[in-house]
Formats: C-alpha cells, structure tokens, sequence
C-alpha cells in the first residue's frame, strides 16, 4: 500500500501567494491607471505591436503583467499533443506550472502573438488527434477552427482578437489546451467581451457558466489539483493562478476580477473536506470493474489499469496493468457472455485486448482501427462491435475477439468521418446505435440488412444507450448539454407532457441561467454516458462539467434528481444488487474515488428517491489484490469506463451462465417480462 497524501493543502498555496499577492496588487493598480487613461483619450503605450524584447519603459500593461508572471512574450504559442494524463495539450513550460497551475494554458498579447501551433506526433503520441476550436472570442478571424480529421503532424491556428480560445481533441474531448491573447491596454488576464460556445451559444464572459467551464479546465489539466481521497478526512484545496481578470457583463459593462484564485475558493466554497468513502451496506451479484485510465505503472510506457471489485464485499481483487502489450489508455469494456474474457480498448492505439477475466493473461491484441473507444457484444451471436472513433466505422469482430470480420461506414463515401464512439446495441442483436462527434447526427444500424439513417442529434454527440425493448435510444450531446431521444421504429419517445413522439430533446440547463447561475431545478453540464435500467424504469447520467450524476423518470424523459459525485464525472453502467433491482456503477476522472448508486432503492419505479448507496478506493491496494505490475503514479486515477459481470441488460442476462442465475431475483432475470414474476 502507498501512503495516502492530501495535495492542494494549504502550506502548498502559500508557498506561492505572497509573491503573487503583491503581482496582483500591481496589476490591479495598472489596470485602473490604464482605463483612467484610455477615458482621457491618451494611449496606453507609444510602443508598436511586434516580436521580440522590449525595452520596460515601452511595455504594453499586458506585457507587464506578463513580464511580472515570467511568462515569456512570443509570436507564436505552441503545444505538444501528449499522451500523458492531464498534458495532453502541453506547452512544456514547466516552470511555469506553480504560477499557472496547468501546462495546457498559452498566454499571449494581441497584435503581438498572431498564431498557436500545434505539434502531434511521437515520442508524445501514439495516435492521430483533432485540433478543433469550442470556445473563442466572438468575431475572431477564422473560427470556428475544425479539423475535420485526425491527424498527425503539424498545425496552426491564427489569433486575432483579445480574449479567450479553447480548443479540444474531438476524439478524446478532456483533451484540451487554451489560449487567452491578452488586451494590450490591460494589465489583466483578458476572457474578452464576448465568447461562441461551439454549440452557437454567445455569452458575455462574466457568465456563471463561462466562470465556471474555465474553472474545470484548471482542474481538468493539472493533477495537482485532482481529488484524492483516503480511508480518513482529507481537504481538497485546488490552486488557480492568482492573476487579475478581466471579464465582462451582459450589457458590456466590465468585470474585473481581481485575483482568479481568491474569486473560486469564494464562489465554491474551497477548500473543501473530503469525506472518506464508505462502502454499500447492501452487496451487490458479480463483479464491477472501472477503467483506472490514467494509473501509471513500473512496466510500461502508457497509462491505465484496470480495477475490480468483489461486489458481495466490496473488496479489491484485481488490478491489471497488462504490461506485457504496454496497454493504452484502456477506456471500456465488455465480457463474453461466459464471463471469462474481458474485452478492453485502447483508446490512445489501434488496439483491442482481449484479456482472461480472472488471470489478466493477454488473450489477443488485435488491430481494430484508429481510436477504439466502446466495446459491447451483440447479445444473439456473443461477436463484438467495436467503433473507430478516430475514423469512419464500426467493426464486428469475432467471439473472443481473434479477428475482424465485418465492418460498417458510419457515413457516406466520401463525406468526413463521423467519429463514433460510445454504441450501443439492441437486446436482439440487431440494432446498433453511434453517436458520431465529429458531426451533429447518430447513426442508427440495422446490422441484419444492413442498413443506416442518420437523424440530427445535437452538438458533439458522445454516448448513446438504448431501452430494453429496443423502442428508443438516448444520446448525450456533450457541447450543447442535452439528451436526445431517438425513436428506433414507430414513435416511441414520451414527453413530460404526455405525449409520444419521434425525436424529443431533453435540455438539460432548462432549470439554469447560464448567465446569473441561479437555478429553479436540477440541472448539468456536459452529459457523457446514460444507460438505461435494466427495466427501462429510469436512465441514470452524468453532468462532467457539473460533476454530478443525473437522474430521468423514461416515463416522462424528465430530469428528476442530481446526486453528487466528482470532477470528471464520466462512466455509467448496471450491476445487480443482491436481493432485487440494480446498483448503477460510477466512475470519475479526475479522483481516486468509484460511486455505487441505487436509482430505486424501494424498487416502486420512481426514481425521486435515488441515492447514493456507497462510494470506495480505487488507489489502495489490500494484500489479497491480485496485479501484474507495480503502480507508480496517478494513483486510481483517471476513471472512464465502467462495467459489471454477470451483464443485467435485457438480451444479455438470459445467456448468463445458470450459476449466475440462480443468483439472482425472478425481476432480475426477466426485466422487461413482469408478468413472468
């Protein structure tokens, strides 16, 4: 076991603070003098824009703010696409990493830095990524920035106006880097006047949701400030850098904050304690694994584990490292419906291994195609469908997982690749559904013609998961936070108001001002994964922005409860509970932590009463862990994809083995068949 240590303490910001308190005072006295004198109609500098060191006396307030961070003033910013956890946009200035607590964030001064370039390729990347502007300045020249295919190479993005651009990897979306190009008139930090969320959405940059999307990003892209729980209390005291901001109001009025860190330990009460996790006091059936994604280890080059959990005691068993195929960033899984393969993709190659469920021994390490994401069996044939989420297809491959024998275009020839990623399949066999997030549009499969139709969705879909019945399917748009129902053949999609209809958009902020951040209601931020219950009485979700877990009555495709859960909240999937209904298994990226929630505790099919049944570790490991490698870094870190055996879907429950069977309730084994029980 490794000691557990509490990162972002106190005595670790204060080694910083008194340095940046007097910068800030600076900046802040600067800033007053400049618009005192910009209102006097005087220039702020006699300097003209251009490269290279100038004299002090000639800097720009932005420059010498800057110059006071010991940021240096370029022409061009650049950043290395990695991938190693929380750098995958890097800038490389590490020393600059204590004053700006992440190493994906470029600062630069408009009309001196004119450009960003991207570098992507190895030794820091096994595989091909996007670069594709989702937020930028409004009326920035040539945005939206969208490369339509992954690549690798070298790229470059103008910059023109102040303000700020981010820009993400629409294969693997935490992926991201920023840009602010400061206002040379200003000795603040500049987000601009105005900014285009990807979505189409403008918003004044002083906006609750604005504030509150760039503080995730400080949490997103620098471990330090991941959560990191123990067996006992610890304090989360995540570090932002301690700049003054400039930001603006609704009606252009400007905002400024003056210290960027002191304003978020304000607006979300930091630091904050960290309880420590207490395990379900009911058990579970079977076993529940969650993808560690980012653990490193002494054996390998690239990230991830996997992490599994006896749930009839909630004890670790297994943590497999699978060193000897250097496994990369695994992401999700799936079993055979025997359960002794686990089916594993890395998300970061072209690879899909197959591993023994109870050994780790490699199986196969099969070629599948660029970015494999999702892995599910079709429940009839045991065969598994695989998306090339950096590509155009879906692939079948064979059970056991030896070879590729089939595939599937998720788009036309000739037109840009559609990205699948996270499927899902139908409990026949038959359908199979893609969310594509390289275009606005799902792919709806009939894998028995085959065939395909292509219905709107909305901005960056992400997750799809079907109901039991095989009459509607959901996908989670990540960038424009709402849910979609997609009804699969006759209109199968209800309405709060009663009525059933062909496509119905749940919008996840309707309880949400955006602008004041007042809310009537729950409500989240970027959904990612939404399975369904195995008796399609209620849909569990994730807000990954909001970090928060969702919950819908599919009576009404109405969001009825949040629950809380962890930065990075991400993967989703059932599990049986011991006795009756079903445990949802949670994991998060950006803590140490795996949720277990019971959507139905009384099993009515109301799912107003969801509940948090119990949280555990996902670093520690017991002297009865079976591994096959040391851990080194990123401690249970990076938690993506989730999954449970023996599989409670309707179509995959009935092929169970019987000793699994017999475990279970007479709901259990029949979800959508009541009568029977």
């Amino acid at each position: 076991m490794r000691p557990i240590i509490s990162t972002g303490s106190p005595a670790r910001r204060g080694l910083v603070t008194p340095w940046l308190r007097g910068v800030v005072a600076v900046a802040a006295m600067l800033v007053v003098t400049t618009f005192t004198t910009i209102a006097a109609g005087q220039s702020s500098s006699g300097a003209a824009p251009g490269s290279g060191t100038r004299p002090v006396s000639a800097a720009t307030p932005a420059e010498g703010l800057l110059d006071s961070l010991g940021v240096p003033v370029l022409s061009t910013l650049e950043f290395n696409l990695s991938d190693e956890s929380g750098y995958w946009y890097d800038t490389g200035l590490t020393e600059l990493e204590g004053v700006l607590h992440t190493r994906s964030l470029g600062l630069g001064v408009a009309g001196v830095t004119g450009k960003v370039a991207f570098h992507i390729g190895e030794p820091l990347t096994s595989e091909n990524h996007t670069v594709s502007s989702i937020v930028w300045p409004e009326g920035a020249a040539g945005y939206p920035f969208v490369q339509q295919g992954a690549s690798t190479g070298d790229l470059e993005a103008p910059l023109s106006e102040p303000g700020l651009y981010v820009f993400q990897c629409r294969v693997h979306p935490y992926m991201l880097g920023a840009v602010v190009n400061l206002s040379p008139d200003q000795a603040a930090v500049t987000l601009g006047k105005k900014v285009r969320w990807i979505d189409g959405t403008v918003m004044p940059t002083a906006a609750h949701e604005i504030l509150a999307i760039v503080r995730s990003f400080f949490i997103v892209t620098e471990p330090a400030n991941w959560q990191h729980y123990a067996d006992h209390d610890t304090t989360w005291d995540p570090s932002y850098p301690a700049v003054p901001i400039m930001t603006y109001k609704e009606d252009g009025s400007p905002n400024l904050i003056p210290n960027l860190d002191a304003f978020y330990q304000e607006m979300f009460h930091e630091p904050i304690t960290l309880k420590a996790p207490v395990k379900p006091a009911q058990p579970g059936v079977g076993e529940a694994l969650v993808g560690t994604q980012w653990e490193h280890s002494a054996g390998k080059t690239k990230p991830s584990s996997l992490t599994f959990y006896d749930t009839e005691t909630w004890a670790m068993t297994k943590k497999f490292f699978v060193p000897s195929v250097n496994m990369n960033n695994a992401h999700n899984f799936w079993s055979d419906k025997d359960g002794k393969f686990i089916y594993a993709n890395n998300w970061f190659s072209n690879k899909m291994t197959t591993i023994d469920r109870q050994t780790g021994q490699v199986i196969h390490n099969v070629e599948v195609g660029p970015s494999p994401s999702h892995v599910m069996t079709r429940p009839d044939t045991d065969s598994l469908i695989i998306p090339n989420n950096g590509g155009n297809r879906i692939v079948e491959l064979e059970p056991g997982g030896g070879k590729v024998v089939k595939s599937y275009l998720t788009q036309a020839p000739g037109q840009d690749p559609a990205f699948p990623h996270a499927h899902w399949i139908s409990y026949d066999g038959k359908h199979v559904v893609t969310p594509n997030s390289n275009e606005s549009k799902v792919s709806i499969f009939d894998i028995s013609v085959p065939s395909m139709v292509k219905p709107e969705s909305g901005g960056f879909p992400v997750a799809s998961s079907m109901t039991n019945d095989g009459k509607r399917a959901y996908t989670s748009n990540l960038l424009d936070h709402t849910v979609t129902c997609h009804s699969i053949a006759a209109p199968a999609c209800p309405t709060p108001e009663g009525r059933i209809v062909d496509i119905y958009q749940i919008d996840l902020r309707a309880n949400y001002n955006k602008i004041t951040g007042e809310s009537t209601g729950p409500y989240a931020l970027s959904p990612i994964q939404t399975p369904v219950s195995p008796d399609d009485s209620y849909m569990l979700g994730v807000g990954t922005f909001t970090a928060n877990i969702t919950v819908f009555d599919m009576k009404t495709n109405k969001l009825v409860k949040t629950l809380p859960c962890g930065p990075g909240c991400h993967g989703i999937n059932f599990g049986l509970k011991k006795g009756g209904g079903w445990y949802g298994y949670v994991s998060i990226k950006f803590a140490n932590k795996f949720i277990v929630v019971d959507g139905d505790p009384n099993g009515d099919g109301d799912p107003s009463d969801a509940m948090i049944a119990g949280e555990l570790l996902t670093d520690v490991l017991s002297p009865g862990t079976k591994t096959d490698d040391r851990p080194t870094g990123n401690f249970g870190m990076g938690g993506n994809g989730v999954y449970a055996y023996p599989n409670p879907y309707n179509g995959w429950v009935q092929t169970m083995p019987p000793a699994w069977r017999e475990k279970m309730t007479c709901k259990q084994q029949n979800p959508i068949a009541k009568s029977l029980c």
